[in-house]
């Protein structure tokens, strides 16, 4: 798992509003991400389908101090870190969201390319591609 003395925020990428999937709510759990590019990966996943709607949330780490943690098989590949709350409930903590296009735009500007094709079925591969957040300057 991340350690919280190195990040400031958490990220998830998703459709606005989404309530999670059966086992997200019935556990209940949430997936976030420590690396926005990777939050956007999964962000880009729901784009296909919902393209005005596909986001990355973000939420101040220290807000959900209170809040358990899950555990996820591929947190090193994903950044991640898993809260004890439904989607809904975390949302809550969030300090907002950042649509899609927006936040590409913001990494282009910093020669990240945020326009790829991503799918659930190459999701895992984009994350591993992704540059550590030590070796992109504002991360």
């Amino acid at each position: 798992m991340a350690s919280d003395k190195l990040h400031t925020y958490v990220f998830r990428g998703t459709t606005k509003g989404y309530h999670g999937n059966k086992n997200s709510m019935e556990m209940p759990y949430t997936c976030t991400a420590t690396h926005p590019v990777k939050a956007l990966w999964f962000a880009l996943e729901c784009y296909h389908k919902n393209p005005t709607s596909a986001v990355v949330y973000v939420a101040r780490i220290e807000s959900l101090s209170a809040i358990g943690r899950g555990y996820n098989q591929l947190s090193n590949l994903e950044d991640e870190i898993a809260f004890a709350i439904q989607p809904a409930v975390f949302y809550r903590y969030c300090e907002g969201f950042i649509h899609v296009p927006d936040l590409q735009w913001v990494l282009k500007g910093f020669d990240i390319d945020g326009y790829r094709a991503v799918k659930i079925e190459n999701l895992s591969r984009h994350c591993r591609e992704t540059e550590r957040r030590g070796s992109i300057p504002w991360l």
